[in-house]
């Protein structure tokens, strides 16, 4: 094991270039869905999955993760960082009346288990589930122009109904 001097980055120029690699990569996934910075730990993470599946030039285009394993590697799974996830709900924890599904948002993939991660806003918890439908297009950002949206609809609603009187 070689020993470098404290506090120069330079000698440790794979790991130095691999964390800036990891850092760019979330902050850029993190500020393209506008969640909150609480879930830089969660943006690092889903990264470094991604880059472990995807192809590599000191391993001649192979993907890491396949030539590790030696098992060809699935990426029909690979969904986009903060976008709108539905979860479906169990049956035995609603009633008739009650939504089938939770709006939460998509935040990284399970670590020991197929699954995904998410974040329920509304009770401020993270969820682990694989029964969810996402919406690649709608973000967490999207979520306050939703409500404007919905608010202009009902405000231009309540402003026909007191023209016509």
């Amino acid at each position: 094991m070689i020993k470098t001097v404290p506090g120069i980055p330079e000698q440790n120029g794979v790991a130095e270039r691999m964390n800036r690699t990891l850092n760019e990569r979330a902050r850029c996934m993190r500020i393209q869905s506008k969640l909150p910075k609480v879930f830089w730990a969660d943006a690092i993470s889903t990264t470094a999955y991604l880059i472990n599946r995807g192809s590599s030039v000191p391993l001649g285009y192979q993907l890491p993760e396949e030539v590790w394993s030696r098992n060809e590697v699935n990426l029909s799974h690979l969904k986009v960082f903060g976008c709108a996830s539905y979860i479906l709900l169990n049956s035995n924890s609603r009633d008739n009346l009650d939504p089938k599904t939770k709006r939460c948002y998509f935040i990284g993939y399970g670590s020991d288990m197929y699954g995904y991660r998410f974040w329920n806003d509304q009770n401020k918890k993270i969820i682990r589930s694989r029964n969810v439908t996402f919406n690649k297009h709608m973000f967490y950002k999207d979520k306050t122009a939703e409500f404007a949206n919905a608010n202009k609809q009902v405000r231009a609603g309540i402003i026909r109904r007191n023209f016509r009187k």
